[in-house]
């Protein structure tokens, strides 16, 4: 038979736990911002980069080439933002 104190021991141990889980998710949702923030960032500072090339464009044939730099896949990107 359990007595009060085993109750209270529990109880303490069940609120322990509780906290430590709340901490680790507040951790997470932390550095899941941090991760998402750099990656806006970077992608509006790449924005910015392919914006400029577009209007530095001259002819055709430059637009043709700038327009073929800029869909290439941006694997690099991603991979990054998979490791973070």
């Amino acid at each position: 038979m359990l007595t009060a104190n085993d109750y209270m021991t529990m109880q303490s141990e069940t609120v322990k736990a509780a906290n430590a889980f709340a901490a680790k998710g507040i951790e997470g949702a932390q550095k899941l911002a941090e991760l998402n923030m750099k990656a806006m960032k970077a992608s509006l500072e790449s924005s910015a980069e392919q914006m400029k090339a577009l209007m530095a464009v001259k002819d055709v044939k430059d637009l043709n080439e700038t327009l073929v730099s800029l869909a290439q896949p941006r694997s690099e990107a991603f991979s990054q933002y998979a490791k973070d």
